[in-house]
């Protein structure tokens, strides 16, 4: 483990029970679904059938075996192995620029909010937090405390870099992390070693990137001259902002997602929290089928 995390005080104390009160609301709504074995369902194997009882999932009724049996029968399953979860997140100076809330704010809570989903499906859970290198790696555990000491750290760890290295921090975790493993790489992606890493990472682990880009930076308004700062560099300068710089920026977000389609990475866009979640669900529900 390197780095170390600070004191907990009272707004972290509150963030992390927001956040542990809307993780816990998901489970009870039909967000989730009826049963919470979607988050358990990240690899079942059949095990083997048993009489259907009230509140069974319904999607998981043997039908051929009900009809030869002339009762409802359910396929039973057991999870295959403990699944790893590791959270890798942004902390560079780009994710503290915002027009109406900070990057890192979106960025924050969305990963504690996966961090507590894997740690309910009784997952092992890790966290990186990184900029120009990593400050800080937690590895992943499965305790019942430890999802509270990853929460803290994401909410109050003081960035020490400023600019993104996510090559050298993929690197870093394919070094630490043995077994396969789901990763959740939160970022705005603004950084030119991207397909570079998303091609060191793709082949070795299950991967979504968690894209968090401001409205401002998806879509650019023309509107001539603009004084602007690299949060990253600190230098500053004019930008006389045509159609030229919008269409470059969608461009880079299109480059990107072709870059990993075709390196079999799932991309999601934090934005909007709520569809990014209705996403994430989705994407857990697909895995439990296949």
């Amino acid at each position: 483990m390197i780095g170390d995390v600070d004191k907990i005080s009272p707004e972290v104390i509150e963030k992390i029970k927001n956040v542990t009160l809307f993780t816990k609301r998901l489970f009870r709504t039909q967000q989730i679904g009826q049963s919470k074995s979607f988050v358990k369902g990240m690899g079942f194997d059949f095990d083997s059938l048993r009489d259907y009882t009230i509140g069974d999932d319904i999607r998981f009724i043997d039908w051929r075996g009900s009809s030869r049996a002339s009762t409802l029968l359910v396929r039973q399953f057991k999870q295959d192995q403990v699944k790893t979860v590791m959270l890798v997140v942004d902390i560079s100076k780009s994710l503290s620029f915002g027009t109406v809330q900070q990057k890192i704010d979106i960025v924050s809570r969305m990963a504690a909010i996966i961090g507590l989903i894997g740690h309910y499906s009784q997952d092992l859970v890790g966290l990186i937090l990184f900029s120009d290198g990593v400050e800080l790696y937690l590895p992943p555990r499965k305790d019942k405390n430890y999802i509270n000491v990853i929460m803290k750290a994401i909410f109050s760890w003081k960035p020490k870099g400023k600019n993104t290295n996510s090559k050298a921090v993929l690197k870093y975790l394919l070094k630490a992390t043995l077994r396969q493993t789901i990763v959740f790489w939160f970022s705005d992606c603004i950084d030119n070693q991207f397909e570079d890493a998303i091609k060191l990472i793709s082949p070795v682990h299950d991967v979504y990137v968690m894209r968090c880009l401001d409205s401002l930076e998806q879509h650019l308004p023309v509107i001539g001259s603009l004084l602007v700062q690299d949060l990253e560099t600190e230098q500053i300068g004019y930008v006389a902002i045509t159609k030229h710089h919008a269409t470059h920026l969608q461009t880079r977000v299109l480059l990107q997602e072709k870059i990993m389609k075709n390196n079999g990475v799932k991309a999601i866009d934090i934005i909007d929290m709520v569809k990014a979640l209705e996403k994430i669900i989705s994407l857990f529900r697909a895995r439990m089928r296949t």
